[in-house]
């Protein structure tokens, strides 16, 4: 009958509290940190592993072979042109130059020529079409970018503009069908502007995250368990702090006469 307190309300709505908090912890805090690891791994490895592998001709790109360097010969398609906004590069604002390149096989892949600096903060400036005729380009493969892909194209003066460097936010906004993915052009390649650098290999916090989240997880649990606890056995002695002591022997003292110390002298 002691632990009939947890039935309270204010105990089954801690109880309750906890609880969401540890399932929170275990089952979608801690995991998505250590998926944010992994995926800054996989990254890292990719990166690295494309600076000493040979360049090959092009294949779709998926999230194994991301970043690997590829060639691919084909011709600019600059009236499918169309201009990625709202990108920051170098911790700075600007544009992402996105050509479909009809590729000799008969392919279309979107090709990401690299950045302008937006002028007065918002405005397109004039940069160079890409190169007419057949031409042969080296790039990265990269994965298709997410969070804009539904929203509508903006069309200010002559420029397409997408919110998202994806196939589907391109193939809406020009109609044209695309290779899933796109290839990220490298410096000095035909119809580069400003080459995007490749991405920060540092693998961060996430996998202390994670720990940390399975440890708040685990301590409020432990928590829950000891105050419950002490609810249900009030009476228990417990061990007194160094302060308590002390003040418990200074509140015992009491003041004694000098011949109680030393004795009486007739």
């Amino acid at each position: 009958m002691r632990w009939k307190f947890l039935l309270r309300p204010g105990w089954l709505a801690l109880i309750a509290g906890v609880l969401m908090f540890s399932a929170a912890c275990f089952l979608l805090l801690g995991p998505w940190q250590f998926r944010q690891h992994e995926r800054k791994q996989l990254l890292i490895s990719n990166v690295s592993s494309s600076e000493t592998a040979p360049v090959i001709a092009y294949e779709r790109p998926t999230a194994n072979n991301e970043w690997r360097q590829v060639r691919l010969t084909g011709t600019y398609l600059p009236e499918a042109e169309t201009v990625a906004r709202l990108r920051t590069v170098l911790g700075e604002a600007a544009f992402e130059v996105l050509t479909p390149m009809r590729l000799t096989d008969g392919r279309t892949v979107l090709i990401n020529r690299g950045f302008e600096r937006p002028i007065n903060g918002t405005q397109i400036p004039d940069y160079d079409a890409p190169p007419t005729g057949e031409v042969t380009v080296v790039g990265r493969l990269r994965v298709d970018g997410g969070g804009g892909e539904t929203r509508e194209m903006v069309n200010i003066g002559k420029h397409k503009q997408v919110y998202s460097v994806s196939t589907a936010a391109v193939t809406a906004a020009t109609g044209v069908q695309l290779e899933p993915g796109f290839v990220q052009l490298n410096p000095g390649q035909p119809g580069v502007r400003g080459p995007l650098p490749l991405p920060n290999l540092d693998s961060g916090p996430h996998f202390s995250y994670a720990l940390q989240w399975y440890g708040f997880g685990v301590m409020a649990l432990l928590g829950l368990c000891y105050f419950a606890y002490r609810e249900a056995n009030p009476d228990q002695p417990r061990k007194m702090t160094v302060q308590e002591m002390l003040a418990a022997e200074e509140g015992s003292a009491t003041p004694t006469k000098p011949a109680d110390r030393y004795g009486s002298h007739r």
